[in-house]
């Protein structure tokens, strides 16, 4: 059987077979675009005793699940390192290539760069989205797109660029905002306020500037969350520690929420890919909170919206 894809991005269809009809959104024409993603499942969540079932006093690691990846790389802190910063399952992978291919077949594509948490879930997510993308983008690691530190009672131990190269990850050179030696003193000391600035901050260096650029942003739900909010202009205050104990529920593992910006404001895209559904359970978000949540506007922002045009329906995300 002929190949559906090639290499130079060419379709190609055998005899018996047709290329699926694809949405194409004339609105990311000439606009600045901002998806992000949600990390995939994670290992330790799907398997809470690996650690202690599948890797012996010895280091080695015998998998016991197909849902578990066949091989699994030694950290120079030996497997307690993954306490904290578990990797992903084989389905999480898939689904995180799934969705790199579906970013290459729609109008999402050419991406400027993906940008992910430090985290190892997330630099694999990302890489997996990379490898569905199959065609070179930049994957940068930014420390400051890191969980909300409240949660955490020390550290987790973060893998350096180094290390992530060394056992194959393709990370590309990056200045990151800030290193994960400035994050360890918000660790069980950071309230929800300062961790939607700290992601605010993030979120306006990397959409500054003229061009109009299609980044990717891979990272944790709570992250997510911040994110729109950051370019929604909204307030926090509506987000209570209850929403931030159930967010990834909100933002389910490899969700999708893309946004473009148009005349200085940010809009969500209904579905620029599709959805992801796997025996009876979507990666949709859950729009009834993420609009309930946003509706505290910067008052700053407001007022000077309210003076300088007339006042606009706002979009929302839909629930489809």
């Amino acid at each position: 059987m002929k190949p559906l894809m090639q290499d130079d991005g060419a379709r190609k269809t055998a005899p018996n077979l047709r290329i699926a009809t694809l949405d194409r959104h004339k609105t990311f024409q000439n606009r600045k675009v901002v998806m992000l993603v949600r990390n995939a499942e994670r290992l330790d969540r799907v398997f809470p005793e690996w650690l202690q079932q599948n890797i012996t006093d010895t280091g080695e690691y015998f998998p016991n699940d197909l849902n578990m990846s066949p091989m699994m790389f030694n950290r120079p802190e030996g497997p307690q390192g993954f306490v904290n910063d578990a990797p992903i399952t084989e389905i999480g992978s898939l689904n995180a290539q799934m969705i790199g291919r579906a970013i290459r077949l729609h109008d999402v594509w050419p991406l400027t760069a993906i940008f992910c948490s430090p985290t190892l879930r997330c630099v694999q997510t990302a890489a997996s989205i990379a490898k569905g993308i199959n065609k070179p983008v930049p994957v940068c690691v930014e420390p400051a797109l890191f969980d909300w530190c409240q949660w955490y009672k020390s550290m987790p131990t973060i893998l350096p660029v180094e290390e992530l190269l060394r056992c194959g990850f393709p990370i590309a050179q990056y200045e990151t905002q800030k290193n994960v030696e400035q994050l360890t003193s918000l660790i069980g000391n950071e309230n929800i306020e300062q961790f939607y600035a700290r992601i605010q901050n993030v979120v306006e260096k990397l959409t500054s500037g003229s061009n109009a650029d299609r980044i990717l942003i891979v990272a944790h739900a709570t992250v997510l969350d911040a994110v729109v909010k950051a370019l929604q202009k909204c307030s926090p205050r509506l987000v209570t520690e209850t929403d931030m104990l159930h967010m990834g529920t909100h933002y389910p593992y490899s969700c999708c929420v893309t946004m473009a910006q148009h005349q200085g404001n940010w809009n969500f895209v209904h579905e620029p890919i599709c959805q992801l559904s796997f025996m009876g359970i979507s990666n949709r978000v859950n729009a009834k909170f993420v609009n309930r949540t946003t509706k505290a506007k910067d008052v700053t922002s407001k007022r000077t919206m309210d003076t300088e045009e007339p006042k606009k329906k706002k979009k929302v995300l839909r629930a489809g």
